[in-house]
Parts: C-alpha cells; structure tokens; sequence
C-alpha cells in the first residue's frame, strides 16, 4: 500500500508510515515488568477523566477486537486482590492498540489516555474492521513493544 501511493503520488515513504503507524496507549509502569522507566505510574494518570467521558471511552474499548490473545490475568495495583484475565491481552480498532484490562482502569481508576486516542473515541462509532486488525497483528505486536521501550513517536 505504501508503494502505491509513493508511485502515485510522489510522497516519501517515511512520511507515509508516519501517518499510518499504529499508536499504542494506555501504558502503565505497575504492569508492565521490564518496561522503559518512562512510563507512567497509575497514581500519575488516575482520576483525571469524568465518569462520563470514562464510559464512553470504555465502550470504545471494550469494543476492540483482540488481536493478540494472552491467557494470563493481571493484577490491578491499588487491589492486590483483584485479577483481570486476559489483561495482557493486545486490542486495537486498526489505529491504536491497547492491553485487554485498560477499560477496568479506565472505568475504576478514570487514569487519563493520550488527548489524540480521546478524540478519537469521541468522533468514531463503536464499529472496528475485524478482517483489518487482526491483518497488523505484527504492526500492533511492534507498536506496543517500543512504546513498552519508550521508543513511540509521542
């Protein structure tokens, strides 16, 4: 696809997989062992979001179609008791990729998600292409280990 619209239209390529790279959000340092030191706590991003922004970004979330499936729980943090299974788990809408339990620290925590990921839960239905998520499975793989590596674009 790149090629097309290179020959095309004479664009260079980096400029190309800038706009077309997938983003990855949500990163918290508590669950992420051996992740960039970079990353955010949980106590820096949680309660930053109102109930009613945090339920729609939830649904958005939930919404997601699991591109790379765990069989692991995760622990949440502030509730050493509480296991979320599957959280590890990688969800993308084929722009963002997520990990499967950010709803739950969205929804119990409202911890704050990248101002350009909001926006576009705001402006987007519910509706993610199956066919073409599960197709970057290698893309979303990439994009969440280098955000994991502090190495993102952001």
């Amino acid at each position: 696809m790149e090629a097309f619209f290179a020959e095309r239209y004479s664009v260079h390529l980096l400029a190309i997989r800038a706009v077309m790279r997938m983003k990855a959000i949500g990163l918290i340092a508590e669950l992420e062992r051996g992740a960039s030191a970079a990353l955010p706590r949980i106590n820096e991003l949680r309660d930053k979001l109102t109930p009613a922004l945090a339920h729609l970004i939830c649904d958005y979330l939930d919404s997601g179609v699991t591109a790379i499936d765990i069989m692991e729980a995760s622990q949440d943090p502030l509730s050493v008791s509480t296991f979320i299974p599957g959280g590890p788990s990688l969800v993308s809408d084929g722009t963002w990729v997520w990990r499967k339990d950010l709803s739950y620290f969205v929804r119990n925590y409202l911890v704050w998600l990248d101002e350009h990921f909001v926006s576009h839960v705001l402006h987007s239905g519910t509706s993610m292409p199956e066919v073409l998520v599960v197709s970057k499975c290698s893309e979303i793989k990439r994009a969440y280990q280098e955000a994991r590596e502090g190495k993102s674009d952001e």
